[in-house]
């Protein structure tokens, strides 16, 4: 046996050894398996739409200022509205990329449906008037409101 078949049947063994850590199952819920191949990846898609999300608001502010003169409140609620909206999307690619069958999830998100409706009132309100308030053009973005 020469050197160089040596050298490749230990990187092949080390190759199985890596492939083995990263597929095998850690946990089981129902009927979706997760090894730690499956959280990187999901992790990696995460970073990937958080930054992507983030980029995506730069290139817009920029291009909004600068084609269509908008005052800063409107441009900020955009900009915003934009980025929640990008990370959502990229949330529910995430969790069907981890398997998940977001089709399942219709009566969790009812049931949060429900308790936005009734325990988030305040916190909810408090979004959409200062959606409305950056929106409208009685106040712009570094007023200060003295209560």
């Amino acid at each position: 046996m020469t050197t160089l078949d040596w050298v490749a049947t230990h990187l092949d063994q080390e190759r199985l050894i890596i492939k083995e850590i990263f597929t095998t199952r850690l946990i089981t819920i129902g009927e979706i398996e997760f090894s730690l191949l499956s959280l990187v990846n999901t992790a990696f898609w995460v970073f990937i739409a958080f930054w992507g999300s983030k980029i995506l608001r730069f290139m817009i502010s920029r291009w909004l200022l600068s084609h269509f003169k908008l005052e800063r409140g409107n441009h900020e609620a955009i900009t915003s509205i934009i980025g929640y909206i990008v990370l959502l999307f990229s949330c529910i690619i995430a969790l069907e990329t981890l398997g998940i069958n977001l089709s399942s999830l219709t009566i969790f998100a009812g049931g949060i449906g429900i308790a936005f409706g009734i325990g988030l009132q305040d916190l909810g309100s408090n979004f959409i008037s200062g959606l409305t308030l950056l929106m409208g053009n009685r106040l712009k973005v570094g007023d200060f409101i003295k209560v």
